[in-house]
């Protein structure tokens, strides 16, 4: 029995183990913002990329686990009780991040993206550890991961997200250097036709960053073609996105 409550790690194990898992997450991340930013692997690269998405996913959960393992090992039983604690009184938060990882293989799942779920439809706004931000008509709510993969949920197009429009914006200077999604949000705080309420969604396209997607929510439906003509104004080609692809 004394055995088997015996350390089999030290701290010094933990900490080296751990930052090696550390690095080796930096170099995966950054080699798949190097692949979302730029196209050098042919016909190969859209493979490539779903593999490592798909390999993130995996890595991040399996990586805390054999680091909660070597942590409980360092001494069994005090460690050990420690970790049943967590486990007892996390398990809620534990269920809605494992099945995070189920939910985030769906690469439709994006900001931006309108959505139904837990009986509310809106825009993800963001996208944490446990759950999501939805942006509805009635403020921001969060809905957990948990939820929407035991009740589901369904992708909307743009015509079904009631007070929201999708808008493709593009410069019209493709020589200009500059942010274009800061840009345009500081340009949308002042206007007018903006439901102050519900802040607006701008994404950048991977291929092309001088092609922004926008979704906003108007006071007035009316107001659209105002919205788009003032959009003009600042330096941008400006479309209604019908239906989200």
């Amino acid at each position: 029995m004394d055995k088997f409550f015996s350390p089999y790690y030290s701290w010094g194990n933990f900490i080296s183990i751990g930052l090696f898992l550390l690095l080796l997450f930096f170099l995966l991340l950054f080699f798949k913002n190097v692949l979302d930013k730029f196209q050098f692997l042919g016909a190969a690269q859209p493979a490539i990329k779903k593999f490592i998405h798909l390999l993130l996913l995996v890595y991040e959960p399996v990586g805390l686990l054999l680091l909660a393992s070597i942590f409980i090992l360092i001494n069994p039983k005090v460690h050990g009780i420690f970790a049943l604690l967590i486990g007892i009184f996390g398990s809620t938060y534990i269920k809605s991040y494992i099945s995070g990882r189920f939910i985030q293989r769906d690469r439709n799942l994006v900001k931006g993206k309108g959505i139904t779920a837990n009986n509310l439809s809106g825009v993800i706004y963001d996208m944490e550890q446990f759950g999501l931000q939805l942006q509805t008509n009635k403020g921001l709510h969060f809905v957990s991961y948990s939820k929407m993969l035991s009740e589901g949920y369904t992708l909307l197009t743009g015509d079904e997200v009631g007070g929201f429009f999708n808008l493709i914006i593009t410069s019209k200077d493709e020589e200009t250097k500059i942010n274009h999604v800061d840009h345009l949000m500081d340009m949308f705080v002042s206007t007018p036709y903006i439901n102050r309420n519900q802040k607006p969604v701008l994404v950048a396209s991977q291929k092309n960053p001088n092609k922004i997607e926008a979704r906003v929510s108007l006071k007035e439906e009316s107001h659209l073609q105002e919205l788009m003509a003032l959009i003009n104004e600042w330096g941008y080609a400006s479309k209604l996105l019908k239906t989200d692809s």
